[in-house]
């Protein structure tokens, strides 16, 4: 079967949909049950359940986000695959995915592939498994859907995902208002109108802006329906806040109405004077849709001296995002249930810290390096007649700190160090410049402000790599100049320490370059199951501080899939000096990676199937793997990696083998020796 392609290796243009070298079948049709009287569940005689966990399931994660509205029929469909005795060929592991809804059933042999058209013209095409929702004749109300894939290996249990509620209704909107800020609109602010549709208990709404501008989201009311209420503009409007009363408080994008579906390119969400963008309610999440989501002031911009990640989440508890265009912001995808054919530019922080279904983005430009760069903030130096002196620094980069001075190992002065918006304001024990004059103010001590553009809580000692304090370094002997860093390393995708093990989790398909970071650290301590990280294309920038970064693989592992991976400038790293514990339906096979090995020494588990990796010269051969070539680097193993064109070339290419996915990313079928990687 076909696998996830971009139709033309990076993004595909309208005039070159033709290549496209699958069709993409009209999926089965699938209606609401004869019992389903438009009530929720109504129509199964017992909702669906999911066994409890005994053995490895199948990974099974929606391609959509749910509770659109069907008005005749809407394609919907998953991502779904299970390792099937060390290889995914063979239907991506599974014998067929059923779909459930209020008590009919479709089932789905084989998976096939859709086509996506972003707002900016160009396509893509990805893998799943899909049926056609049809809205049945003189019924409407709110039905839920169940997915059911069930496994080819005869000793792994099928996993049973939803209820993914989705509103079945002859009218797409319940209620359609207009907002224009100079008049001639129903209303004149977002507020006006999010307050009329609370009044009608709007269920699945829509405002359209007719007039281009700046509006403010506020005003909702804590309101959502049972289905979105989508904002349109027919012409390019931008929302945004105005500054806060007191400069630099903590501020927040915050409607007050849940489920907003912000849809089309003529919308920009600008995070100039916000750090988030809030929800009222766990499990009511946004869907940004083909929009622009942006930091107008520049990834580098900074709030109160420090970064702007000060909560890690740009949006709370997640949002769904689709087909967005996303640039200068950090932490954009933190907890998404989907991130889906998106395009990020110049982003920081963690893009898609445990986000659950991450494919077919394009990131290019993912860096914290101007952050974690030192910049000298000040030079102090002891002029008196003490025979030593010396400076301390305690408390961690960011945090509350205090700096003491030492004469002849005596302590003679102590400072406070603090970060929080009221230190701003009062300007006392807040900023570089507040040092320096603590400093001055001492006999025989002497300070010169180097730079004050970022807070004192960042200053370290000379050469930091960590911005972690420091004991007693010389200021008499010479000047002692101290930088500011911020601790910041970005990742692609980041499994959080959690108290439980996450299960069911996709990072696939996701091309990008210009990259410093982490592609992907899988060690968070509850540990992972039943997930698949596959073809994704990643280039990370060489010559930088995060040159030594790599991706890890640690803690309890459960059928965890890492398969066709390019990863020519990064290690993978098998943390075993970090509890890595993969177990039988682990699959590690045909990535390409700078090296691969295992942390703490020895073989790898035999447990795990790690085999067909491809690794840069230099380079060794992991013990426990079988099939691992050496050669080359990514100047020769790829056409041009550093662009984002990762089709084999030179040594990868004379190391074929069993592939162990069948299309590439850029939609070539593999033979039965097929370079390993992602293209």
């Amino acid at each position: 079967m076909p696998g996830f392609f971009y139709e033309t290796g990076f993004r595909a243009t309208a005039s070159r949909r033709s290549q496209l070298p699958f069709p993409s079948p009209v999926p089965a049709s699938l209606t609401p049950g004869s019992e389903w009287d438009g009530t929720r569940s109504s129509g199964f005689s017992e909702p669906p359940t999911d066994s409890q966990r005994i053995t490895a399931k199948p990974v099974v994660r929606l391609l959509c986000p749910p509770r659109q509205t069907v008005t005749g029929a809407l394609v919907v469909g998953v991502f779904a695959a299970a390792n099937n005795a060390g290889t995914l060929i063979d239907n991506w592991g599974l014998l067929h995915v059923d779909f459930h809804c209020e008590g009919a059933t479709t089932r789905v042999f084989a998976p096939s592939v859709r086509r996506f058209e972003p707002p900016d013209g160009s396509t893509y095409s990805l893998i799943g498994w899909w049926v056609t929702l049809t809205k049945p004749a003189m019924q409407e109300g709110l039905a839920e859907l169940y997915v059911e894939a069930v496994p080819r290996d005869g000793t792994m249990q099928a996993r049973m995902t939803g209820p993914f509620p989705f509103l079945f209704y002859d009218e797409e909107f319940d209620h359609d208002i207009t907002v224009a800020a100079s008049g001639g609109a129903d209303h004149t602010t977002i507020a006006e109108a999010f307050g009329t549709l609370r009044n009608l208990n709007a269920q699945r709404p829509r405002i359209r802006i007719t007039e281009p501008g700046t509006y403010d989201l506020r005003g909702g009311g804590g309101h959502a329906g049972s289905g979105y209420c989508t904002i349109e503009a027919s012409a390019p409007v931008v929302f945004a806040q105005e500054p806060p009363a007191l400069p630099y408080d903590f501020t927040r994008f915050r409607p007050s109405y849940d489920r907003l579906h912000l849809k089309g390119a003529n919308i920009t969400l600008d995070f100039a004077e916000s750090l988030e963008f809030y929800l009222e309610k766990p499990g009511r999440q946004h869907w940004l849709d083909g929009c622009n989501i942006i930091q107008s002031r520049g990834r580098n911009d900074l709030w109160r001296g420090r970064p702007r990640n000060i909560i890690p989440s740009l949006f709370r508890d997640g949002a769904y995002f689709t087909d967005c265009m996303i640039s200068d912001v950090n932490d954009w995808g933190d907890k998404a249930p989907l991130a889906r054919g998106n395009r990020t530019n110049s982003t920081w922080g963690d893009a898609l810290q445990d986000a659950r279904c991450a494919v077919a983005n394009e990131i290019v430009d993912h860096s914290s390096a101007p952050y974690y760069a030192n910049l000298d903030a000040l030079s102090l130096q002891y002029s008196g007649s003490a025979s030593t002196a010396r400076v301390t620094l305690n408390g961690g980069n960011g945090a509350n700190r205090t700096m003491r001075l030492y004469e002849d190992d005596m302590e003679v002065a102590i400072f406070s160090i603090r970060n929080s918006e009221q230190a701003y304001r009062d300007g006392t024990n807040y900023t570089v410049q507040n040092v320096v004059d603590f400093v001055n103010a001492q006999p025989d001590w002497n300070a010169t402000l180097l730079d004050n553009s970022r807070y004192a809580a960042a200053l370290t000692s000379p050469g930091s790599t960590n911005g972690a304090g420091f004991i007693k370094l010389d200021a008499k002997s010479a000047p002692l100049v101290l930088p500011t860093h911020f601790d910041i390393h970005s990742d692609l995708y980041q499994l959080p320490n959690l108290s439980v093990r996450r299960a069911n989790v996709v990072f696939a398909f996701n091309r990008g370059f210009a990259i410093d970071a982490q592609n992907m650290l899988i060690g968070g301590t509850g540990g992972l199951a039943d997930s698949f990280f596959g073809c994704n294309a990643l280039y990370n920038n060489l010559g930088t501080l995060d040159e030594g970064l790599a991706s890890q693989i640690g803690a309890d592992h459960s059928h965890v899939m890492i398969a066709h991976n390019s990863m020519p400038t990064q290690a993978l790293l098998l943390r075993q000096d970090l509890t890595y514990d993969g177990d039988a339906f682990c699959l590690i096979a045909n990535n390409v990676a700078r090296r691969l090995s295992v942390s703490g020494g020895g073989a790898i588990d035999a447990d795990i199937t790690l085999k067909n990796n491809h690794l840069a010269a230099g380079a060794t051969a992991p013990s426990g793997g079988t099939g691992t070539t050496i050669g080359g680097d990514v100047t020769d193993l790829f056409v041009d990696a550093a662009r984002g064109d990762f089709t084999p070339a030179g040594p990868l290419l004379s190391s074929g083998k069993p592939p162990v996915i069948t299309l590439t990313l850029g939609g070539v079928a593999r033979g039965a020796a097929a370079p390993a990687g992602a293209d």
